[in-house]
């Protein structure tokens, strides 16, 4: 989506002259909110739509919305806004002096109403490029969501549920339920929104039963289908039930396909799939699984859908956890090289890219980024205006320099190459080869994400009589007795066809 409002609005007339204490551009114009009153003194919340004429001087009033929360606001205009322009909105002073009225008649009005109910266009919602004036300060809507990002996100395409926070009426008291803010959302329509989900006190803001609560509270609730916009009754007659399986709380045995979390030593834990059963005398003792790291670049399963693990019944239970996409590191966030994706925060040429490189311009981290959009293209984009997606697992400098050249990414000046063993950066001047390269070897502790690395050798022998190499099973050198060698995985596995694997 690219248009007018992308660029800096303020240089135009009509939008310039809004004294609104919230205004957020969208391709067709700009949306105005207001903190008001209602009749009798309560206080609501005023959101109007005003669209560009021609002229980009002047604009008319399409849509007016007052609601009594902001919540019920987002689940009216079908978008989020951002946690400070909530903040700014309900305490901030009422101006009801500047909400704009009607120019003429009723029908307008009706009109305005009717584009609300059955969903605003595109050109009427922000994206990542709009501008978002809160308060007199100006920044880009993908710029203020990255910042104002919820306590807790879960999504299962096409579904997302955010726990944006929690609180306490009396924060001094841990015994006092937990009181949520939340979204639902299909796709990136907000369908209900609100502050009314109440859990007990001994359960985290973030946790798992935490959004199965939000789940079942916000949708099982009776309600009244006179104040129902078409898009939530549409939800709740056709989605309610679905978004309900995809977050039940399974118990074990698990089937194929069920996301688990997998407890390792040490105190460690991974996530990812389950593929199939591990059955011995009619009872499942275990479970090949494959990790969520095995789909990163330069990690050994990686195009290798036949790549699993085993893990023992008792160290495996089921989760609704995010996937494990290796963008956080003991330190915080890994410096990015190529194979990772990222999301642009706010840059209107493109959504998503692929990271080529990263390089150290002058003491700042940028990255060299090609857009999904345009193949072939490179943007260099500061570490701070992307969003890492995905991480690699490149086990070498030499192994990511292979992959590399086969897909034509050549050096740079004061690139950095990160690897789960070494790092390397190549200097600003001479010739810009590998062998220019000044590596420092890294220590590699992550089993699963680099089930190769030297340190991760396991000398376990395979159980007599039983054919098979169990540290391919097993690669976490645990003490409980190994499980039987499977049989041989078909080229293209299909766990329902063979059924449970009874050893």
């Amino acid at each position: 989506m690219s248009s007018r409002d992308s660029e800096d609005p303020r240089a135009y007339r009509a939008y310039a002259a809004d004294r609104a204490p919230v205004r957020i551009t969208v391709p067709s114009g700009w949306w105005r909110f207001l903190p008001t009153r209602e009749a009798d003194g309560a206080g609501s919340v005023t959101a109007q739509l005003v669209r560009w004429n021609a002229d980009n001087a002047s604009a008319d009033l399409v849509v007016t919305a007052v609601r009594r929360t902001v919540w019920d606001l987002e689940q009216t205009l079908g978008f989020r806004l951002p946690a400070t322009v909530e903040g700014l909105l309900h305490h901030g002073q009422p101006r009801d002096d500047l909400v704009l009225p009607w120019p003429d008649g009723g029908w307008r009005a009706a009109q305005g109403q009717l584009l609300v109910d059955v969903g605003l266009d595109p050109a009427d919602q922000p994206w990542r490029a709009s501008w978002v004036n809160a308060g007199g300060f100006q920044t880009t809507y993908g710029r203020r969501m990255h910042s104002d990002r919820p306590l807790r996100s879960w999504q299962h395409e096409p579904y997302m549920v955010e726990i944006v926070g929690a609180y306490r009426d009396n924060p001094v008291l841990d015994s006092e339920p937990l009181q949520l803010t939340y979204r639902i959302c299909l796709g990136d329509r907000v369908v209900f929104a609100g502050d009314d989900v109440t859990i007990p006190s001994e359960l985290a803001g973030g946790s798992d039963d935490a959004v199965r609560e939000v789940i079942r509270q916000a949708l099982d609730r009776p309600r009244d289908p006179r104040d129902l916009t078409y898009v939530q009754q549409s939800f709740l007659d056709v989605q309610r039930e679905r978004l309900a399986l995809r977050t039940l709380g399974l118990a074990p045995p698990y089937s194929p396909g069920s996301r688990v979390r997998v407890d390792l030593q040490g105190g460690m834990a991974a996530t990812g799939v389950v593929r199939g059963p591990v059955v011995r005398n009619g009872r499942t003792t275990g479970y090949l699984w494959r990790p969520d790291v095995a789909d990163l670049p330069g990690h050994p399963g990686y195009r290798n859908p036949d790549y699993l693990r085993y893990a023992e019944g008792t160290r495996v239970r089921d989760t609704l956890a995010a996937k494990d996409t290796a963008i956080e590191g003991q330190g915080g966030p890994v410096v990015l090289t190529f194979g990772a994706t990222v999301a642009s925060v706010d840059d209107p040429r493109f959504d998503r890219g692929r990271v080529l490189r990263a390089v150290d311009d002058d003491g700042l981290l940028v990255y060299d980024v090609e857009p999904d959009n345009n193949r072939g293209a490179s943007y260099r984009l500061d570490v701070d205006d992307v969003i890492p997606l995905s991480g690699t697992a490149w086990p070498t400098v030499d192994r990511l320099l292979e992959a590399r050249a086969a897909a034509g990414v050549t050096p740079a000046p004061g690139e950095i190459l990160v690897t789960l063993r070494e790092i390397a950066m190549m200097p600003y001047s001479g010739r810009m080869v590998p062998a220019a390269l000044v590596r420092q070897e890294l220590h590699s502790p992550d089993r699963l994400l680099d089930p190769d690395t030297p340190s991760a050798a396991v000398d376990v022998a395979p159980a007599d009589g039983l054919p098979g190499h169990l540290p391919a099973l097993d690669p976490f050198g645990t003490a409980e007795p190994p499980p039987p060698s499977l049989p041989e995985l078909p080229d293209t596995p299909d766990f329902d066809s063979w059924g449970d694997l009874d050893l």
